[in-house]
Order: C-alpha cells, then structure tokens, then sequence
C-alpha cells in the first residue's frame, strides 16, 4: 500500500487509469532482482467522513474533494514463480505470434486480393490488346497477301515483256545480220555469172558467196551453241594446225581492215576440243579485232603456245572455271586497237551487249559458252588508245596410241550405186543434196518431211540402202521419225 512516500513509475500509472476508471483494478509483472513480481493497484477512494478534513488540509492538492473520488492507489507487491514467469512469457509470446500473424496473413490476403483484382484488369486490358493486335496482323497479312499477289503478276507481266523484247531484239538483229550476207551472195552470185566467160573473176565472186554462207552457217551454230543446243564433239585437236588452215578465211575475214601475223607453236601439245566451236572462236575473235581497228596500227597478231598455270591462274580473267595447276594450250589474239575500258570488259560477254553499231552482241557470249563447254578459260587484257589481248586456254588432251595416223584425214573415195534416202523439210537442202549425191553416181530418192520419208521408206525397203535425215522439222522431227 501506499503511504506517505512518493509514487513510484506503476503507482503513477495506476493513479492516471484508476482516475479514468475507478472500478479497475491495475496489474503489471515487473522483471527485478528477486525475480518476476506481480504489482497489483486499485482505487483508494475519498470517503464521505473524510471529505471536510482533506478539504480543508493545507496540503490538500484541492479543496473541492468529493466522495468517490480517487484520492490515491492502494498496490501491494507479489513475487512469482519462475515456471509461472517462464508460462506467462511464452503465453505472451505466443499470442504476440498469434497476432502478427494474424495481422501478417490479413495483409497478405488483403495484397492478393488487390494483386488479383489488378491481374484480372490487366488480364482483360490484355485479351483485349490480344484481340486487337489479332486484327491488325490478319488485316497486315491479307493486304501482304493482296500486294505479294499484285507483285507476282507484275513480275510475271515484266518477265513476259522482257522474253517479247529479247526475241524481239534476237529475232531483229537475226534478220539484219541474214539479210545482209544474203545481199552479198545474191550480188556476188550476179557478178558471178556476169564473169562466166572470165573463171577467175567469177571464183573470186564464188568465194566471196561461200565466205557469206560460211557466215550465215556461224550465226546459226552461234544461236544454237548460246542456247546450248549444239553438242560438243571432242576429239584430240591441235591449235596451231588448225590456225593455219584457216589463214586463208582469216585473211578474207579481214581484208582492207587489218594486217594479220601469225606465231604458231610448232610442237604445241594437243586439247581434247570441238574443232568447229574452235573454229567459230577464232573467227570471232579476229573479226572483233579487226572491228577495233584505229588509224593509228592495223596489226592483229595471232599466237598458239602452252601456259604453265598455277591455281590462281587467270587474275584478268573476264570467266574461268576451276583450272587445275598444269599445262594449257592457248591461242592469242592481239590488236593495236581503241581499246576498251575495264566496265565494257566486265560487260563484253553477256548476252545482246555490244559497242558496234552492226553487231547484236552474241558473239563473245556465245564464246563464253563454247569456253564453259571446254572446261577452258577467258583472259582478256585491254588498254584504252594502246589495244586489247584475249586468250583462250584450254586443257590439253591425253596421248593416243598411233597419233600420227589419226592426225592424217581419211580420205574415202567418192561413188556408188547404192540408193540413198534424202528426208529435209527444206527444199533447196534437198535439191543441194541431190545435185552432190548425184554428181558422186549414188541413186537419191527425196522426202519433205518425217511422216512422207517413214511412207517411202516402208514401201521401197529393199533399194534404199542409206537414210540421210534432217533432225529439226515441222510436223514430225527426224528423231521421231527415226524411232517410229
């Protein structure tokens, strides 16, 4: 209890709830050095026999005292037991637990249900950003659609326009090209007979009319090689022998617009080659030169040797293929002329491209074919005013038995009795080809095309003993009529 001695910190917080509510009692455990203590305070209460004495004491904290006012605590001090103190902490701990984790889970289920109400916003927001996206790539994809189908019918239109203009343009340069060599037969072939009374002038009209169909035959194994029609015959060939055959051609090809050299390896190894293709190459070559021809030099110089290559072979090469290390024959041809510019080189070999008014640029193109068919390679050096050097290498051949004898030509003599059957769609073909037959004492029987020789081959079997047969005709081809 109690008494005249000051409050201590639990008598003052007692005094401060018991005068908010008097019926209470107060109570603390308090930790000291005897161990836990229970403090327990209640209300000392003014009574109605002491009012008037603590009203009037001169130490009275107030003079207005009633009855039922607290006008102290009475407390008392109670030492506890340590298994109660040890179960009063756990309890408190454990109720402390109990709440925070009340209060914890309150908070967390109170943080998933906002986390869900927001989840579920987001998750709508979504669908429909989903559904809005979904319509924008199917609208995307069907004008991608619409513009990828509107691209393939202006591919397909510009693809057909180009095939129209290039057959256009080969059919046009063709008929230029034919048109011209027929002019010069046809004249030559009037001069000829004009001259029948003089036999050297009129061959000389006669060899101009043969060089015009010697040309009119190259332009169409050109087209045909460049279509890539034309099979290649290999056989063991040697450059240098068959240069010089065709100086005296050369020499025509050229005459009045260049002065031909030749420098022709006299042991040059042989290359499996098509001697016509290797013909039509050189031909075209030595026209082209003797098309650049300057004011300044008019030498064109023709060359065959060998060519040690190593596998980089070819730096200046305009097209190569893979050229293994070894050995290649080459032929060179070399003119002082204009020159071309490094752009006209990387150009001078695709298909319809030329720097000559006459020309239709499939020479060089055809070339390249015939090179590619060879499994050879295109060197082309060229200088603006100094000239222009292009060789081609080709791979060599491998020795044959009885070389000497198959380079010699076999000559058959001409004549027979036997009966030859003559198929061609083309008249005047048949009527050559009978003149010759003829002339040659064979028997010739003619057929227009594949149905009309099978008709006439069926019904005279046993005298005719050879079938000369055009492949290329109308109606039914010659290998069809072969085979029927």
């Amino acid at each position: 209890m109690a008494t005249g001695r000051p409050l201590d910190q639990f008598e003052k917080d007692a005094l401060l709830q018991l005068k908010q509510d008097s019926s209470k009692a107060f109570y603390r455990f308090e930790e000291g050095a005897t161990g836990t203590r229970l403090r327990y305070a209640t209300a000392d209460l003014m009574r109605k026999s002491c009012v008037d004495c603590h009203s009037n004491h001169p130490q009275s904290p107030k003079v207005d005292w009633k009855t039922g006012d607290v006008r102290g605590v009475l407390s008392i001090s109670l030492p506890v037991n340590a298994d109660s103190a040890r179960a009063r902490r756990g309890l408190r701990g454990m109720l402390t637990l109990l709440v925070g984790s009340a209060v914890l889970g309150l908070a967390l289920l109170a943080f998933v249900a906002v986390r869900l109400r927001r989840s579920a916003i987001d998750a709508a927001q979504l669908v429909a950003q989903t559904q809005e996206v979904n319509l924008s790539l199917q609208n995307e994809m069907e004008q991608r659609e619409i513009a990828e189908q509107e691209r393939r019918i202006m591919v397909a239109q510009v693809r057909h326009t180009q095939k129209l203009e290039t057959v256009g343009l080969l059919a046009g340069g063709i008929a230029h090209d034919l048109n011209n060599l027929l002019q010069g037969m046809l004249g030559n072939i009037d001069l000829a007979k004009q001259r029948m009374g003089n036999p050297e002038k009129a061959t000389e009209h006669i060899e101009l009319v043969e060089l015009s169909a010697r040309r009119a035959s190259m332009l169409m194994d050109q087209l045909l090689t460049y279509a890539g029609k034309t099979p290649v015959k290999k056989r063991p060939l040697n450059l240098s022998q068959l240069v010089e055959d065709m100086k005296p051609l050369l020499s025509t090809a050229v005459s009045g617009r260049g002065s031909l050299s030749f420098d022709l390896c006299e042991n040059l190894p042989e290359v499996e080659a098509d001697s016509f293709q290797i013909e039509q190459i050189v031909m075209n070559l030595v026209t082209n030169a003797a098309d650049a021809m300057s004011t300044r030099s008019r030498a064109i110089h023709v060359r065959t040797g060998v060519s040690e290559l190593p596998a980089d072979a070819l730096p200046d090469s305009v097209f190569k293929l893979e050229l293994a290390p070894g050995s290649y024959a080459f032929i060179e041809v070399t003119d002082r002329g204009v020159g071309m510019t490094q752009e006209t080189v990387q150009k001078m070999c695709e298909p319809f491209f030329t720097t000559r008014r006459s020309g239709r640029g499939l020479g060089l193109a055809t070339l390249q074919s015939s090179v590619v068919a060879h499994g050879g390679g295109l060197e082309v050096v060229s200088v603006i005013d100094e000239g222009t050097t292009v060789r081609i290498v080709l791979p060599g051949a491998e020795a044959v038995a009885h070389q000497n004898q198959l380079n010699q030509p076999k000559i058959v003599e001409a004549g027979g009795v036997q009966t030859i059957l003559v198929v061609d769609d083309d008249e005047l073909v048949r009527q050559v080809a009978r003149l010759f037959l003829e002339k040659s004492g064979y028997k010739v029987l003619e057929a227009a095309g594949g149905r009309e020789g099978i008709a006439l081959f069926q019904s005279k079997a046993d005298l005719i003993d050879v079938v000369l047969l055009d492949l290329s005709m109308p109606g039914m081809s010659g290998e069809e009529a072969f085979y029927a």
